[in-house]
């Protein structure tokens, strides 16, 4: 989880977490 959660930061220049990061976070979540 945390792997795929950095990488999705990650994509973000900014390095800071917006909406569609939350929405996979929370499905990541879900699918275990």
């Amino acid at each position: 989880l945390s792997g795929e959660y950095q990488i999705s930061v990650d994509l973000n220049e900014d390095g800071s977490v917006d909406i569609l990061d939350v929405i996979l976070i929370v499905l990541i979540i879900q699918g275990e």
